[in-house]
């Protein structure tokens, strides 16, 4: 069986945490050794450079979609966009994906495919779609996004939701989350999957290098987020405060 992962959104300046999540994820995929399952990770010219050191370390195959190019599928959505038409935004995206053969690299190529970036790429896809769908954060928190992007992730998720084969949900909360926002969604289309850790990545405390790195005191405080309003960090800061 040939698993296809659509690595096409995936931003090439290393910034993110789905960048943290699917190189965990190949990590784990590799320690499966399963025989039967080779693993082909879809990739655009953009971000090709990401993905190369990666696929020679697992013997993964790279396919580069050469006809994915995000700042002219932009211009092509255009018209939907502007008409916030959930039905124009998947006729136009299905036709840019056939005519730039978007969707025949991915079916001559892979048996499924699994899109950890939170919303697919196409809508008409001849093989089974794995999607992880990380949140809807647009709907609780509309005032950490411009309208245009509220208008940008509200198509996108919803058309994305209607044509998964299966969500794959990280914790129960965002399971029932999905299912209250998408009404249409079956019973049986969510399972949750939680997120795991590699623990033999934490078995070795590298704390005293560390310090000796950045020259810090014997209690530190790390928090590793990007700095994103919904990371929160004035409430860390807030609560750093109160403590």
């Amino acid at each position: 069986m040939r698993i296809g992962i659509d690595c096409l959104e995936t931003k090439s300046n290393l910034a993110g945490g789905q960048l943290t999540y699917i190189l965990g994820l190949l990590d784990g995929l590799y320690n499966l050794k399963e025989k039967d399952v080779k693993f082909v990770l879809f990739c655009s010219s953009e971000n090709k450079h990401v993905f190369e050191p990666i696929v020679n370390k697992y013997k993964f195959s790279l396919i580069e979609v050469k006809g994915y190019n995000t700042r002219l599928r932009a211009f092509w959505v255009l018209i939907p966009l502007i008409l916030n038409s959930k039905y124009l935004w998947r006729v136009f995206i299905n036709s840019y994906s056939k005519i730039f053969k978007i969707n025949k690299n991915i079916e001559d190529n892979c048996d499924l495919l699994y899109v950890f970036t939170t919303t697919l790429n196409s809508y008409n896809l001849s093989v089974p779609t794995v999607l992880s769908m990380h949140d809807i954060q647009h709907v609780h928190f509309p005032h950490f996004f411009s309208w245009l992007r509220r208008r940008v992730r509200t198509l996108r998720f919803e058309n994305s939701a209607l044509v998964a084969t299966k969500i794959q949900a990280s914790s129960n909360f965002i399971k029932e989350d999905l299912y209250e926002f998408f009404k249409f969604l079956k019973p049986n289309v969510i399972s949750v999957i939680e997120e795991g850790v590699d623990l033999k990545d934490f078995t070795h405390s590298t704390k005293i290098e560390i310090q000796k790195k950045y020259n810090l005191p014997e209690k530190f405080l790390f928090f590793p987020a990007a700095l994103w309003k919904h990371k929160n960090h004035l409430l860390v800061l807030k609560a750093l405060k109160l403590i």
